[in-house]
């Protein structure tokens, strides 16, 4: 807490202040959430009910139990779905920093070397400022979008 104090007072703000709207909205969060807890407790109360005088009590009570395994199950693929999704995105950007470092540690390898030539200073390093102004210029664009 002596940390946060310090990196507050850092920012110009009032670090009991903070605590004290963290502390508030904790609880406002809390009661909310107490709150909706009741209220689906009783939805399912009425549910139940509702089934059990529709289809009996036994096949009310599976129903709204079948109903709560098949949302958990589309929640689980959806949370496995976007791991993934997640993963394969911080593999490419892992692959894509990992071309970036080879090609700037060859191309500062070479340097010493393509400096050394006085053709190459005279018409490589023109060539090359060009090519980096293309490379570094160009912009990826999503599938299907037009380049104006």
């Amino acid at each position: 807490m002596h940390l946060f104090a310090q990196f507050a007072t850092l920012f110009g703000l009032e670090a009991e202040a903070l605590v004290d709207r963290a502390k508030s909205q904790a609880i406002v969060a809390g009661a909310i959430g107490f709150f909706a807890l009741i209220a689906v407790a009783f939805l399912l109360v009425a549910a139940y009910l509702g089934l059990a005088g529709w289809l009996g009590p036994i096949w009310g009570a599976l129903a709204i139990a079948g109903a709560a395994i098949v949302i958990a199950l589309v929640i689980y693929v959806w949370a496995r779905m976007a791991e993934a999704n997640r993963k394969r995105i911080a593999a490419e950007r892992r692959r894509q920093s990992e071309a970036n470092s080879l090609i700037t540690t060859a191309a500062l390898t070479a340097i010493p070397m393509a400096l050394s030539s006085p053709t190459i200073r005279r018409v490589g390093l023109p060539l090359a400022a060009l090519a980096a102004v293309i490379f570094f210029s160009r912009h990826e664009r999503p599938p299907g979008e037009s380049q104006d």
